[in-house]
């Protein structure tokens, strides 16, 4: 996964570096990656920005955002077989977030405020495989899931709860055998 996330921000950000093919899923993720380009128009403003929840005390890392089709849209690349309600908690989270923090260099950080997307988006590709339940082959594919902002935050509440329970755990460490 973390290979494909390289080779698209290499190729919507001409400053990054293109990483090489190491095996044929590389090669086949990127095909998929050019067929989604060429399928959508995707003009990205931030890639790979930290984002940041002042209220809830939490941050992440985001793919994207940046107009897809037109549409200001907060995007994450996925390559695993299955979209999972984890994959909906973690655009929440994200979209929750009160602002990005840029990297302008020698550990600074340049504060801005979230975007007013209007979207989010999965953004899948795969390669060849083997569908787990059938075992038919299943050729490589791309796919691109809109979702509206509604629809993401419905799932805000359970990732809130994973946090909660993660501070919790936290909290019993200090009792660990040393």
């Amino acid at each position: 996964g973390d290979r494909i996330h390289k080779y698209a921000e290499s190729d919507l950000d001409w400053t990054v570096e293109v990483p090489d093919i190491i095996d044929e899923r590389d090669a086949q993720l990127r095909e998929q990656w050019h067929a989604l380009r060429a399928a959508h128009e995707i003009e990205p403003l931030y890639l790979e920005m930290t984002a940041w929840s002042h209220k809830h005390g939490y941050a992440g890392t985001l793919d994207g955002i940046g107009y897809i089709d037109g549409k200001l849209t907060l995007w994450d690349i996925k390559s695993s077989r299955s979209t999972w309600a984890e994959h909906f908690e973690q655009l929440s989270a994200l979209g929750n977030c009160d602002e990005l923090l840029k990297n302008v260099g020698d550990l600074q950080w340049e504060r801005l405020d979230m975007p007013p997307f209007e979207q989010y988006a999965l953004l899948r590709l795969r390669p060849n495989d083997i569908d787990n339940k059938t075992g038919e082959f299943v050729p490589a594919y791309w796919e691109l899931l809109v979702f509206s902002k509604e629809e993401i935050n419905d799932y805000f509440g359970t990732f809130l709860g994973a946090l909660e329970v993660k501070k919790g755990r936290e909290l019993t460490k200090k009792y660990d055998a040393k």
